[in-house]
C-alpha cells in the first residue's frame, strides 16, 4: 500500500516537476529493435526508477516546463485487448467507476476536491482506456506538498481502493438489460474472488461457474482464453451456425456444446468457438445470411 509518508516532501524539494508512471503488474519486457536481440531497452539515466515492496514500479524525471506543476500518471497494463466480445467496454467502465467513489473519496467528492484547488476535470484530472493499458492522470500545483500527498492518496485508491457501489454501478450500466441484477452479480462475484480466491480469478471450470452471474458460456470463455484450457463456449452465433451448417443437430446450447466436443479434437475446441462466431457475424447471420460469399458454403448442409 502506498503510504502518505513515503518521503514525498524530499521529492517535492528535489524536483520542480515529476513524471511518475506506476505499473501495477510486473510489466512486459521491451524488446530491442532487432528481432534476434531480446535485451531490454536502456533506461534514460535522467530517470529515477525503482520498485516498491508491493511490486509497483515507479519512474521519476525532473523537468522545468511547465513551471510549478507536478505531472502524475498511474499506468495499469490492462485494456480492451483483454476483453472477450461479451465483455466489451468493461475496462472503460472500470475507469469511469474510479471517479465514482473510493476508500478515501466518496462519489463526486474527488472531482469536487480538485476543482476547489484550481484543477479542471478533463484538463488536469483525466483518464483513458486503450488496447493494452488504462492510464489515470493528475496535474497538481508544485507549491504545496500536501497536494502531492493527496494526489498519491488518490492513486492509491485508484489502484486498490475503489468502492464500486451497486448504486453507482447501476448508473453506468443502465442501458444494459437487467442492469440491477448484472450490477449485483458483478459485485458479488468480485467479492467472492477477493475473499475465497485471494483476489485471483479461479482457473477451473467448476469454480468459475460457481461465481454469481457467471453462466456456462462465460466460464468456458474465461477458461479457454485466459487460462488456455480446452472448452467450447456456445453463444447465439455458435449455436446457430453449428446447427445450420450441419455440424450438430441440437435444440439447445448445452446439447450443441456436447455435440461439438464429440466431433472436434479437444485441442481445437477453443479455436472452433472463435471461427464459428466469425462465420455467424460475417456470413451466416440470423437474417439474410450471405451464403454466396460464405467460405464454407460447399460444406453447408442447409442451403438458404
Amino acid at each position: 500500500m502506498i503510504q502518505r509518508n513515503l518521503g514525498m516532501r524530499k521529492l517535492f524539494h528535489s524536483f520542480v516537476l515529476l513524471s511518475l508512471l506506476i505499473t501495477l503488474f510486473l510489466g512486459t519486457g521491451c524488446a530491442s529493435s532487432k528481432p534476434e536481440d531480446n535485451r531490454p531497452l536502456p533506461t534514460n539515466p535522467a530517470v529515477l526508477t525503482g520498485k516498491l515492496d508491493n511490486g509497483i514500479k515507479y519512474f521519476i524525471q525532473k523537468n522545468n516546463e511547465p513551471a510549478n506543476r507536478i505531472m502524475l500518471r498511474l499506468v495499469i497494463q490492462a485494456g480492451s485487448n483483454m476483453e472477450e466480445e461479451d465483455q466489451r467496454g468493461v475496462a472503460h467502465l472500470l475507469e469511469h467507476m474510479a471517479f465514482n467513489g473510493s476508500k478515501n473519496f466518496a462519489a463526486q467528492e474527488l472531482v469536487n476536491y480538485f476543482e476547489t484547488i484550481g484543477m479542471n476535470f478533463g484538463a488536469d484530472v483525466n483518464a483513458y482506456t486503450s488496447f493494452d493499458e488504462t492510464v489515470y492522470m493528475l496535474e497538481v500545483p508544485a507549491d504545496d506538498p500536501t497536494m502531492l500527498e493527496t494526489g498519491m492518496l488518490v492513486f492509491h485508491d485508484w489502484a486498490c481502493g475503489l468502492t464500486l457501489s451497486q448504486e453507482e454501478l447501476e448508473k453506468k450500466i443502465f442501458s444494459a438489460g437487467f442492469y440491477r441484477n448484472k450490477a449485483k452479480h458483478i459485485l458479488q462475484a468480485t467479492q467472492v474472488i477477493l475473499d475465497k480466491y485471494d483476489g485471483k480469478v479461479p482457473n477451473n471450470l467448476e469454480d468459475l461457474r460457481s461465481l454469481a452471474g457467471v453462466g456456462r458460456k462465460t466460464a468456458n470463455v474465461v477458461y479457454s482464453v485466459a487460462f488456455k484450457g480446452n472448452a467450447i463456449a456456445v453463444d447465439t452465433h455458435v449455436f446457430r451456425v453449428s446447427n445450420r451448417i450441419g455440424l450438430v443437430k441440437a435444440d439447445n446450447v448445452l446439447k450443441t456444446e456436447y455435440g461439438l466436443m464429440k466431433i472436434l479434437d479437444e485441442k481445437d475446441w477453443s479455436r472452433a468457438h472463435h471461427y464459428l462466431i466469425y462465420l455467424g457475424r460475417s456470413y451466416c447471420k440470423a437474417s439474410k445470411p450471405d451464403c454466396e460469399n460464405c467460405p464454407v458454403k460447399d460444406l453447408c448442409a442447409k442451403k438458404i
